[in-house]
């Protein structure tokens, strides 16, 4: 119940208050039992339109993606880095295998209010086990002052998404600023394995975005 009152808190501010930011999004996914590098991505939200934008800074330096909701035939639009660039604009199906390739969620479902609905959901699915073993603890993010919850399942269902996931809320927004889940280890007595984590540092909350900062023919975009 701390985690639902926590996250339904947190949605109703971002609905509110919140109408876009800016962040560095460091993000770490494990894809087909694979760990993937960290990758620091610049990342503009905004959410009406839900319109995203990354510029990516390692690794695939210079990579940019955008997205908005309804808008160019629902398709994202990459720019690579490389030899991939000289084929310029790239429209891409958000849920396409090229535009998957080394990612665990799809472009429509990244962002803070996104990952509280995923939680949230979670949470309320796992509430009618209560089995969750829930702690709050004051601790830090990028030298943010935080409110960590932690839940740790102590023993595996088929429900349970992950074995422990921790969600940190920023005291001054109070909004998940970070967030990581682990598997249970493959053997008794060995160490969790993270399967993601995700931070938005240096986030900028209501830069009064509009429409021309997501647009493909922004000249001040895919450079």
């Amino acid at each position: 119940m701390p985690v639902i009152r926590g996250l339904k808190a947190s949605q109703e501010i971002m609905d509110k208050s919140v109408r876009d930011y800016s962040c560095t999004f460091v993000k770490r996914e494990r894809v087909d039992g694979q760990l993937g590098d960290q990758q620091h991505i610049f990342m503009k939200v905004m959410h009406e339109p839900f319109s995203v934008y990354m510029l990516f800074k390692q690794p695939f330096a210079g990579r940019e993606v955008l997205y908005v909701a309804g808008q160019n035939d629902n398709k994202l639009v990459a720019l690579d880095v490389g030899a991939k660039r000289f084929l310029g604009k790239l429209s891409l199906d958000p849920n396409g295998a090229l535009a998957m390739k080394g990612q665990k969620h799809p472009i429509t479902s990244v962002g803070i209010r996104n990952l509280c609905g995923k939680l949230l959901k979670v949470s309320e699915s796992e509430l009618k086990f209560g089995e969750s073993e829930v702690t709050i603890s004051p601790s830090t993010i990028d030298s943010r002052k935080t409110t960590l919850v932690q839940i740790i399942h102590p023993s595996p269902r088929k429900e349970f998404k992950n074995y422990v996931a921790r969600i940190f809320f920023d005291d001054e927004h109070r909004i998940p600023i970070h967030y990581d889940a682990y598997s249970w280890p493959e053997q008794a007595g060995g160490k969790p394995q993270l399967e993601e984590s995700y931070t938005y540092q240096n986030l900028q909350l209501n830069n009064n975005f509009t429409a021309i900062d997501f647009d493909p023919n922004n000249p001040a975009l895919f450079k």
